[in-house]
């Protein structure tokens, strides 16, 4: 009988994946809240369970796109694109067709920042190095702001692809060395410095801060923000984004004012983060809570070697106003924003 039951909850789990109606913090909360781990059960529990390789279905791929919004800010947004030989090339064009009439941009006040009319020439892979030769029309930028998030718009959406690290951009089959207003492009270009805020020298982190914009739309985005000579490691990450974000920014903290942690470790992939009162002392419902755990969360996702995170209060399992109790491994997510 047991193992009748047991069935029938994995189907209807199935289901929910495949449908994609639960927000994946929430389902976590309701498993928590639905009582004791089920023998044989995995002790992990997960924040989301996509993963940026996924098939949807036979037709369809989720793919994480880099837009920007009305102050200038590179926002991960992943979205579903028909499967293709050439994904990546997909990728490419669906982000540039995102321009600032498109549905995506009246839907969520997002899109693209390359500029319209932009035709992607061709694009190659191999050994992790990606060229990719655009059109005349994507030096149509008005700005030098405007220019470097075109080049890291490119950059970070097709290095989400497991297959490239590194883009050398061409232009009506040339490469130039900088372009109108000064961006360097002679040379393959990585990630690095993400919408960057503060100095660019010394040692950096990226942390994960929150937005609701003019559209309604809710986001997290990546920040990232010099540390001088305190270094890049997780426990410095995670007190930045404990202090917030900087005045003047337009970005608010996921996290409540004032709040400190006694102390962090790993262990087997697991980071520990033991809190002091206060973390999940806020008034609302679970979707406050569900914002301060995928903040710290996402922010973590910067450590490969992170897999997961347990929250702890005082040394016990951190519990939430609404009386759930964060005692299971959560996994980092894969994916910071989703559109449908």
């Amino acid at each position: 009988m047991y193992k009748r039951v047991l069935a029938g909850a994995i189907i209807i789990c199935m289901a929910f994946l495949v449908v994609g109606c639960e927000n994946p913090v929430r389902m976590l909360l309701n498993w928590i809240t639905g009582g004791e781990q089920a023998p044989g059960e995995p002790d992990t529990l997960p924040l989301q369970q996509e993963s940026a390789d996924t098939v949807s279905d036979a037709r369809m791929r989720e793919t994480v796109l880099y837009y920007r919004d009305s102050d200038g800010y590179l926002v991960p947004v992943s979205v579903d694109i028909e499967w293709e030989e050439g994904i990546a090339r997909a990728a490419l064009e669906r982000l540039i067709s995102d321009d600032e009439l498109s549905v995506m941009a009246q839907s969520t006040g997002l899109f693209s920042p390359v500029p319209a009319g932009t035709r992607v020439l061709g694009l190659t892979i191999r050994d992790g190095l990606a060229k990719v030769d655009l059109s005349q029309e994507a030096l149509d930028c008005a700005s030098a702001e405007e220019e470097e998030l075109m080049i890291k718009s490119v950059v970070y959406t097709l290095t989400e692809f497991n297959t490239v690290d590194r883009v050398q951009f061409m232009f009506e089959g040339d490469v130039p060395e900088s372009l109108p207003y000064g961006t360097r492009t002679g040379s393959p270009i990585s990630r690095e410095n993400i919408n960057r805020l503060g100095g660019t020298g010394g040692s950096s982190v990226t942390v994960y801060f929150h937005r609701v914009n003019e559209k309604g739309f809710e986001y997290f985005v990546p920040v990232t923000l010099g540390t001088g000579t305190a270094g890049s490691s997780m426990d410095v990450a995670i007190k930045c984004l404990l202090e917030g974000p900087p005045e003047g920014s337009g970005l608010q903290s996921a996290i409540p004012a004032d709040v400190k942690i006694n102390g962090m470790g790993t262990k087997n992939g697991i980071a520990y983060l033991n809190f002091e009162r206060g973390i999940f002392d806020y008034e609302g419902g679970d979707a406050v809570g569900e914002r301060i755990v995928k903040a710290i969360a996402l922010t973590l996702k910067e450590y490969p070697a992170v897999i997961g995170v347990v929250f702890l209060v005082d040394g016990q399992p951190a519990v939430l106003p609404t009386g759930v109790v964060l005692e299971s491994v959560i996994d980092v997510p894969v994916f910071a924003n989703q559109y449908k």
